[in-house]
């Protein structure tokens, strides 16, 4: 994995099943980004925007939990 995605995931700790779907989307969404046919633009927020779509689709009041 991508040492700055890595970090990244670092903020976003485990827990909740909401927060765990956020935080693998997140993931998938950053790989994607850095990948060489990237699908989503290439910065942290597009994959926060783009995470919060996926839960919120069944958790429409979700807000992640993020560290620091």
């Amino acid at each position: 994995m991508n040492p700055l995605i890595a970090q990244e995931l670092d903020r976003i700790p485990r827990g909740s099943l909401p927060q765990n779907i956020y935080r693998a989307a997140y993931e998938q969404a950053r790989l994607n980004a850095c990948g060489s046919h990237a699908e989503i633009g290439p910065g942290p927020a597009d994959a926060h925007a783009l995470a919060l779509r996926v839960v919120r689709g069944q958790y429409p009041d979700f807000t992640p939990e993020l560290l620091g």
